[in-house]
């Protein structure tokens, strides 16, 4: 009893839990709740209780949605297994925060395998808090759980015990999950495990397949580093000989069946049959296969297919391969596609597609003429799914959904021209491995009914190589890229591309987004190549957190490039309203790293122009337009190298003025009507402003840049 007294007394004197009332309409930081005292002396525990409009809602952490909190003290390290798990019938979703003694949050999870949300964490001795909340805000109805803690015994990958196969050709391991079997917590998820390694050898093809249940699978090389991950099947060519180690993760009480093969080349396979037709195109009836998901019926989506002729595509077909590379045969092919409502035509779940030759001549094409409409074309978006695209042609279709969806693309010289797409163009979800690269690429003339990549995940890597993006329009965002991303716009354009509807940033009539469609960038970095070039109408939105290095030289209109972002908390979406209207560029101390000669921007109505300086502000240079548009004023070339020419016409303009980004006189130079020249080679590489003056009166001011 004495105990328990001095326990409570040290509880209150931290302030783990108050008796401070709750009140419908009660809101908290997660600070200022009222803490629930949790006993895990005895483990495991279990408490019931309920959200209702007695719960906190919270300001800061998963802001305006309702929780109760908990606090728990840990004596000693501990590797705790807390699980939140409804019990009320309306169906809600659970949503699970584990907090240091400072409030700050370590982890979260929404979704557990076997449903609620659980969170496994070795924690030290301290105080900690939990929060039981939801994960939709605004709901009435009372949501019941129940909070179980538990301690648990998590084995890492590299201490599992693996069962030796040897070389394996077509070995088949059958296991029943049961409660003995050593714990995996993996991807927040926990798992029963078992252990198998196999000698294997470079660039052989290995395919794991789970043939009754939906295991997990995780292959690893001789030093336990993750190649792949992947529920189902995995497929993929070895990078080296040697030992290999797989993990077959699934609950308790499951039985599973798995299959292991190996393949030292691709069989090859010959595709023909156009609208019912068998010509096989000089091709002998031993190696022609009549359609496409005939042969992958047969050979298991393992295989390297040639399409002799144009093909058209079965309807309610979605062609599911493993480790696939799909080509013209000495041709251009045109694909026909069947109509409205009929998911992924080609689907790697996941898997390892290469559709189109790299280096070839040959291209698929599809052109519907809008008379068909299909859904997602190419979905391989699993877990470490690979997909390769490569002289693909896409013109004047409708797509419903979304054109590729995946984790890992290359999109090499390819075409989407004259298209509608009512989602996305490009998807990647759920994966660590988030990388798309274009290259080579012609994106012009299309409609997206949503933005134009879109990815679920922090730390993607988006690659601009030798592509264009013209002329489209937009719906919603266009290029937006948050949580660590990095855009690499290496060489290429984004030009003329705008929006479906004339936007007005936060209600400026002044200010019209509908010409204007760019990038977002929200906490990640970009880098422009010095080859890529970006429409002056076509802005940059950026934030405080974000980087963007600059190879080449920006100069575009403030009213339609520049903007600070404005990020909406509760479900964290950008919206049509999402600029403030000030003519700022937010985030300029980000930008300023070996930035500050290249960036510069220009009011709309070109009334003064904008310029980074070294030390982080941004200075304004004045022009006096009224004057400048008095005749006709010429500067270049720009950037210039030695000379620059400077051609006047009906002008009264007899004094160039070159001022450098501090301020000061670099150089002065009389000038007069017709062509003249201006020996600059002895300035310093960087940006200038060069004032043309009559009698003193500055007439006009360009921004020049000396390489």
């Amino acid at each position: 009893m004495k105990k328990t007294l001095l326990v409570l007394v040290a509880l209150c004197m931290a302030g783990v839990f108050s008796a401070k009332a709750q009140s419908p309409s009660d809101s908290a930081y997660a600070r200022d709740l009222s803490y629930t005292f949790f006993n895990i002396s005895s483990l495991p525990n279990t408490v019931t209780d309920s959200l209702s409009n007695g719960g906190k809602i919270l300001k800061d952490i998963r802001a305006n949605h309702r929780a109760k909190g908990y606090a728990i003290i840990l004596t000693s390290t501990k590797t705790l297994n807390i699980y939140l798990n409804q019990t009320s019938w309306n169906d809600w979703d659970e949503y699970l925060h584990l907090l240091d003694s400072n409030y700050n949050e370590i982890t979260s999870n929404d979704d557990a395998s076997g449903g609620g949300s659980r969170i496994i964490k070795t924690l030290a001795p301290g105080n900690y808090y939990i929060l039981a909340s939801e994960y939709y805000s605004g709901s009435t109805s009372t949501n019941s759980y129940t909070l179980t803690i538990d301690e648990i015994v998590i084995t890492p990958l590299n201490a599992l015990s693996y069962t030796p196969l040897g070389s394996v050709t077509d070995t088949t391991v059958l296991d029943t999950f049961v409660a003995s079997y050593p714990n995996i917590y993996y991807d927040n998820y926990l798992y029963k495990a078992k252990g198998y390694s196999f000698q294997g050898t470079q660039n052989d093809i290995i395919a794991i397949q789970d043939s009754y249940n939906d295991a997990l699978y995780i292959l690893m090389d001789h030093n336990y580093n993750i190649l792949r991950a992947s529920y189902y099947t995995i497929t993929m060519q070895l990078p080296q000989t040697g030992t290999y180690y797989l993990a077959i993760l699934d609950e308790d009480g499951y039985y599973c069946v798995t299959r292991i093969r190996a393949y030292n080349s691709l069989p090859t396979y010959y595709i023909d049959g156009v609208n019912g037709s068998d010509s096989r195109d000089g091709l002998t009836p031993q190696t022609a296969i009549f359609t496409l998901d005939t042969a992958i019926a047969r050979t298991g989506g393992i295989g390297k297919y040639y399409i002799t002729d144009d093909y058209t595509f079965r309807n309610h077909v979605a062609l599911q391969i493993n480790f696939a590379e799909i080509y013209p045969y000495q041709k251009d092919i045109r694909l026909y596609m069947p109509d409205d409502g009929y998911d992924d035509v080609i689907g790697a779940w996941p898997g390892h597609l290469v559709f189109g030759e790299q280096g070839s001549n040959y291209y698929f094409i599809i052109d519907s003429n809008r008379s068909t409409k299909f859904d997602d074309f190419l979905d391989a978006d699993d877990y470490g799914s690979y997909l390769e695209v490569n002289n693909l042609k896409i013109t004047n279709s409708h797509i419903p959904s979304t054109v590729i969806w995946g984790d890992d693309i290359i999109l090499r010289n390819c075409e989407f021209t004259n298209d509608t797409i009512d989602d996305y163009f490009i998807g990647m979800e759920e994966n660590f491995f988030y990388s798309i690269k274009f290259i080579n690429c012609n994106i012009s003339q299309n409609h997206f009914g949503h933005e134009f990549i879109y990815f679920d995940y922090d730390s993607a890597k988006v690659t601009f190589e030798n592509t264009t993006v013209a002329g489209n329009t937009f719906n919603y965002e266009a290029g937006y890229f948050f949580g660590g991303a990095t855009v690499n716009l290496t060489s290429g354009s984004w030009r003329n591309n705008r929006f479906a509807t004339n936007y007005q940033y936060n209600g400026n009539p002044n200010i019209s987004a509908q010409n204007a469609a760019g990038f977002w960038i929200d906490k990640s970095t970009v880098n422009f190549g010095a080859d890529f070039s970006m429409d002056p109408n076509n802005y940059l939105c950026i934030d405080s957190l974000s980087t963007i290095n600059i190879a080449g030289n920006i100069t575009a209109p403030v009213a339609a490039q520049i903007y600070p972002c404005k990020w909406d908390n509760d479900d964290g979406h950008y919206y049509s309203n999402y600029y403030e209207g000030r003519r700022v560029l937010w985030g300029s101390t980000s930008l300023l790293a070996n930035n500050y000669q290249k960036f510069s921007i220009a009011q709309a109505d070109n009334s003064s122009l904008w310029y980074l300086h070294p030390d982080g502000t941004i200075h304004t240079y004045p022009v006096s337009i009224d004057q400048a548009e008095e005749g006709t004023i010429s500067l270049y070339p720009n950037p210039a190298s030695d000379v620059l020419n400077i051609a006047l016409q009906g002008t009264e303009v007899n004094e160039a003025v070159v001022i450098d980004i501090y301020g000061k006189t670099a150089l002065r130079a009389n000038v007069a009507e017709g062509s003249n020249t201006l020996d600059i080679s002895a300035l310093p590489a960087g940006m200038y402003f060069v004032q043309l003056r009559a009698e003193g009166s500055v007439k006009a001011t360009q921004k020049i840049v000396k390489r």
